[in-house]
């Protein structure tokens, strides 16, 4: 669930952690340092998308190794 830093991303990118880019895609992921939560930020977008952990890994490959640390142990 996101909070309130997430929901006004555009202010200070310092709250959030950057972890990688999807060129074909042209966006770029975050995760809120606040609550956790992961963003999808777009070129073109002015608010961030929010993204599971799964939908991370899917669309940002090049950030599993980073993703990995954070998933939840079974």
């Amino acid at each position: 669930m996101s909070c309130e830093k997430c929901r006004s991303f555009g202010r200070t990118r310092s709250n959030y952690e950057y972890f990688g880019i999807n060129i074909s895609r042209h966006v770029e992921l975050y995760r809120c340092t606040n609550c956790g939560q992961f963003l999808e930020i777009a070129a073109e977008a002015r608010a961030p998308y929010f993204l599971t952990l799964e939908q991370a890994n899917e669309y940002f490959p090049d950030a599993r190794k980073e993703l990995v640390k954070i998933a939840p142990r079974k």
